[in-house]
């Protein structure tokens, strides 16, 4: 009786080699921090420049964040953080 040995490597090099793919944790953590993401978006580009400005961002960002994304009503924004 003879034993073959044969690394796994040769045999499937994609499964392998392939990188794991994000867990469940991982995604769903990965989502909530884009809507997080967005709403202080929305939040920040409703507010006017001086206030901005008040908060430490220089004009360059502040003209930044106006060609982002369209500014979110603020009465949406915190209909939509009372839901969270």
């Amino acid at each position: 009786m003879s034993t073959l040995n044969i690394l796994l490597g040769t045999i499937a090099p994609s499964i392998s080699s392939a990188p794991a793919s994000p867990g469940l944790f991982a995604r769903l953590s990965q989502a909530r921090e884009l809507r997080a993401r967005r709403q202080i978006l929305a939040y920040l580009a409703s507010q006017t420049d001086a206030r901005l400005a008040g908060f430490g961002f220089s004009p360059e960002d502040i003209h930044e964040l106006r060609q982002a994304s369209p500014p979110i009503p603020v009465a949406r924004l915190r209909s939509q953080l009372a839901t969270a």
